[in-house]
């Protein structure tokens, strides 16, 4: 669940890092992130199709596989304005799939537990596409739709982040992870408010891989709890 969920968030972050790039934000450390996601991604891709498993999944995988081939073309070649639009759909019919392997995966796996990884790593995804639609915003592509997303992705972030600090923590690390993506989330919030006046797309790149950083070492920390329950 967390390798497919890692999946997701990297659609999201390899648009965001190709429009971050594109716009002249810290340019050469975003380019840098863009070929390490697309990296992370075809190899993570390999490993989830080395597993045994149903063949529902098997076939979900093929489809991301597809849709994959389509997106890693635009993704990886050069930013211009005008292939923006094409580019949204593209990843947006990447995630779509991505998420239907997390979201059977985790329905095969049937635990409390296995549905605190599916959440903390969709948090993961969401903090890059607030990011990414807050970049999209800054590149001159706006739209109703486009503004609806980034306000229910907000909400959303808001709300899930709320539900695991109500969950019973397993340690104390778990707690303190907690507590610095709340703090990061504050100044990501900040940027957000101020946005129909400034736009601030390197502070709220760097607070957002602050985040997503923080992500990946609590949904790892729920990942092992979870498999030390199976183990048992």
């Amino acid at each position: 669940i967390n390798i497919a969920g890692r999946q997701r968030m990297l659609t999201q972050r390899i648009t965001r890092t190709h429009v971050q790039a594109g716009l002249g934000a810290n340019a050469a450390v975003a380019r840098k992130q863009l070929a390490q996601s697309m990296s992370e991604f075809e190899q993570q891709h390999a490993e989830l199709k080395q597993l045994d498993l149903p063949a529902e999944i098997r076939d979900a995988l093929r489809q991301v596989e597809e849709d994959w081939g389509r997106f890693s073309v635009q993704a990886g070649g050069e930013y211009t304005p005008r292939k923006l639009r094409q580019l949204v759909e593209l990843d947006t019919e990447l995630l779509q799939g991505c998420e239907r392997v997390v979201y059977l995966l985790e329905e095969m796996t049937g635990t409390r537990q296995g549905r605190l990884v599916n959440i903390s790593g969709r948090q993961r995804m969401l903090s890059q596409r607030l990011v990414k639609n807050y970049m999209l915003l800054s590149a001159g592509l706006d739209s109703p739709t486009l503004i609806a997303r980034l306000g229910d992705d907000r909400a959303e972030f808001r709300k899930s982040l709320n539900t695991l600090m109500s969950e019973r923590n397993y340690s104390p690390g778990i707690g303190l992870k907690l507590a610095e993506v709340a703090e990061q989330w504050v100044w990501v919030e900040s940027a957000l408010d101020s946005m129909l006046e400034n736009h601030y797309p390197i502070i709220v790149a760097d607070a957002a891989e602050k985040i997503r950083l923080l992500l990946e070492s609590l949904t790892r920390m729920y990942a092992l709890i979870e498999e030390d329950q199976a183990g048992r």
